[in-house]
């Protein structure tokens, strides 16, 4: 490769060989451009997120710095030297705004990022940016560069967190569970409503408890902390009786004695995911059907030992329900009739690998949700036949999505194309 490339383009065979030539799937070019730009954007939005959390004295030496780097030719145009830069007479429409109708237009910047952004323009805009109105919302979501450091600093030097409302933290590896432990034991501590710890490294036993000292804590969300296990849930539910939606998919170490505990004590509990908790049994579940009856979204997938008994407890004590999830359970036809039968605003069932799941389930739902289901999951559910399957689609005109993958169906195609023309409906097979 080398010489021919020497050959073709005039270059030696020395300075051939220190050409790295990197060859590119045009199928994965779109994916690798969207990658490197969202690295770019996270690397410039951790530059500005440090540049926030320093100290003022950092942020003077770093702005010295960066100053001296410059060339002399370029600090002579910029006139950082002199005492002060020469202000423009032109009066500019921005200072006319008074305060409160900046923090209006600031409430609207969509990301993190863009608020500290706003610091740089002038002293104005610096101060209004640390308003406590424009932090009821903190979103790391997704920033693989926020290192604990910057999250502590931040804890530390911005006494504008004392509205905190909502915190995020999912899918941030980058961070320990001393620095998530260090927002709690902040102002915030009264505010804070909403809290999003999902894959997040520095989710542990020893930070999530931290959280009890939030009184107002309404939502909680720990799915797939692989370091948080009931210990430190149980002490959540105890101290934090106004919650409403717990997130507690692939949690280690879930048993009923823990379901007990959050039907004792979470009365107001509208949103419960419970996923992949393969220990609880009927006895579990039926706590939480005692004492949690606003319940409107239940997650039990691949809970396996739960059965009809479960899901005739779920039926006649949650009216609420809404969306319910109970893939590969052992529930039956006769838990699906309970449960359509009784749950009038029914609009989302997963089933998927429900071996006991037949055309008389299918039946039940046409029959009792026909006008409200809008998503419905039977992948796997090998005793449904194609004839159902088509009444299904036909019936339930709400109907926007359907996962019938992996069924014994050999007509479906047709089928799509005499039902679904000129529907919204996207049907997996």
């Amino acid at each position: 490769m080398a010489h021919t490339l020497a050959n073709d383009k005039g270059i030696t065979l020395r300075d051939a060989e220190d050409v790295h030539i990197s060859i590119i799937d045009p199928d994965q070019e779109e994916e690798i451009l969207r990658k490197r730009e969202q690295l770019l954007r996270s690397r410039a939005d951790l530059g500005i997120l440090q540049h926030f959390t320093d100290t003022p004295a950092a942020q003077r030496k770093r702005n010295r710095s960066s100053w001296l780097a410059e060339p002399a030719s370029r600090r002579q145009r910029t006139g950082l030297h002199t005492k002060a830069a020469v202000r423009s007479k032109k009066p500019n429409p921005m200072d006319m705004l008074t305060d409160d109708l900046m923090i209006q237009i600031f409430k609207h910047l969509p990301r993190l990022p863009h608020l500290l952004r706003i610091r740089q323009v002038c002293r104005r805009w610096r101060d209004l940016s640390c308003s406590p109105r424009l932090w009821t919302t903190l979103s790391f979501e997704g920033q693989e560069h926020v290192t604990s450091a910057n999250l502590q600093t931040l804890c530390k030097n911005t006494p504008s967190l004392k509205k905190l409302r909502r915190l995020s933290l999912a899918r941030v590896h980058g961070v320990s569970d001393a620095a998530v432990k260090a927002i709690p034991r902040t102002e915030c501590a009264a505010t804070l409503q909403s809290v999003d710890l999902s894959w997040c490294s520095g989710a542990t036993d020893k930070s999530v408890v931290e959280f009890s000292r939030c009184p107002g804590l309404r939502e909680l969300r720990l799915s797939h902390c692989r370091n948080v296990t009931r210990r430190s849930v149980r002490i959540l539910a105890v101290r934090c009786p106004r919650l409403e939606v717990l997130d507690m998919n692939c949690i280690s170490g879930v048993r009923d004695s823990l379901l007990e505990v959050i039907g004792q004590n979470c009365p107001y509990l509208r949103v419960l995911n419970i996923a992949n908790a393969r220990y609880i049994t009927d006895e579990g579940i039926t706590s939480i059907a005692n004492g949690c009856p606003r319940l409107e979204v239940l997650d039990l997938s691949w809970c396996s030992r739960i059965t009809d008994w479960s899901v005739s407890k779920i039926a006649n004590r949650m009216p609420k329900l809404r969306d319910v999830g109970l893939s590969e359970t052992r529930v039956s036809d006769v838990g699906i009739a309970e449960l359509t039968r009784c749950c009038s605003k029914l609009g989302v069932l997963h089933l998927a690998r429900c071996m006991n799941i037949t055309n008389h389930s299918v039946d039940s739902i046409i029959r009792h949700c026909k006008t409200r289901l809008t998503s419905l999951n039977l992948a796997s559910c090998q005793h449904v036949t194609d004839d159902y399957v088509e009444k299904l689609i036909t019936t339930c005109q709400s109907l926007s999505c359907l996962d019938v993958s992996k069924l014994p169906c050999r007509t479906i195609s047709d089928m799509l194309e005499r039902f679904t023309s000129g529907r919204n409906i996207q049907v997996y097979f």
